[in-house]
């Protein structure tokens, strides 16, 4: 919501300088930054106006707008999907045990990643141990 009325602002601060120029330009003919194409439209203005904001030659062309691709990601500790599954053996949670918490330890719910190896770990809506496992935070402590 901030943010549209930012950019909201900024266009009526640019369209109202747009408003403003030509009544400089009657006011100062001889001085040679307002000088400018005949048929100078709010587009022309805008353009010149960023071109001076970003330091373009005036009359260059501007940057082709090139297309970016997300590269895929690094490769690092988790690279692969992860996802919750539940199995049938019921095994210590891992975040649990190095928590050294005492109580109900023992879930079915794994993740399915390589890298987790079959660890597993509590998700339910008071506890999610899966969450705290794949934080960088637990693997670094």
């Amino acid at each position: 919501m901030v943010e549209s009325h930012f950019f909201h602002l900024i266009d009526l601060a640019v369209f109202n300088s747009y408003i403003l120029f030509p009544e400089q330009q009657e006011a100062n003919p001889n001085f040679v930054q307002l000088q400018c194409l005949q048929r100078y439209n709010l587009e022309n203005f805008r353009e010149e106006l960023i071109r001076n904001i970003c330091d373009l030659p005036l009359t260059d062309q501007p940057p082709a707008h090139a297309r970016v691709h997300p590269q895929p990601p690094a490769a690092g500790v988790f690279v692969v999907e992860h996802c919750l599954i539940f199995v049938e053996a019921k095994k210590q949670c891992v975040v649990c045990a190095k928590n050294e918490e005492s109580g109900r330890n023992r879930v079915k719910t794994t993740c399915s990643a390589p890298e987790c190896r079959g660890k597993h770990m509590h998700l339910t809506s008071d506890k999610n141990c899966w969450w705290v496992f794949h934080s960088r935070e637990f693997h670094n402590t």
